[in-house]
């Protein structure tokens, strides 16, 4: 089991001990196009400069999920809108990845029933069963 994000680095300046972070504000709405948009891809907002952050994005995660040797049967799980928009845009995945609802929006629990949130069950008791 491996947990990867989006980017190496916070994408909110609240996460920086500054409240700013490395970046200035005209940059900081720029990330939050791309983290707040619905649009289907990661270059399917409305603003160019949001576009071509984006597909860098996509492009580190794309390298990094590259460097990544997946076991024969092994099942990806993209949590919550942002991260599926990047998962559409991957290549090199072993099969088609579940979608879950991400677990800071506290819905696991109040929607426990949902097939994806039982096959997420099963994967992790699965990964965390210990060897005989």
């Amino acid at each position: 089991m491996a947990i990867m994000n989006v980017s190496n680095v916070p994408l909110q300046p609240e996460a920086y001990e500054d409240k700013a972070g490395p970046l200035t504000p005209d940059e900081w709405d720029l990330i939050r196009v791309v983290r707040d948009s619905m649009a289907w891809r990661v270059d399917g907002t409305l603003t160019p400069e949001a576009n071509r952050i984006g597909n860098i994005l996509l492009a580190g995660l794309q390298s990094r999920v590259g460097r990544v040797t997946f076991e024969r049967g092994a099942t990806v799980v993209v949590c919550g809108a942002f991260v599926q928009r990047f998962a559409r845009g991957l290549t090199g995945l072993p099969g088609k990845p579940l979608k879950v609802y991400h677990p800071s929006r506290n819905l696991w629990k109040s929607n426990p029933d949902r097939d994806e949130h039982k096959e997420l069950q099963k994967l992790f008791a699965k990964s965390t069963a210990p060897l005989t």
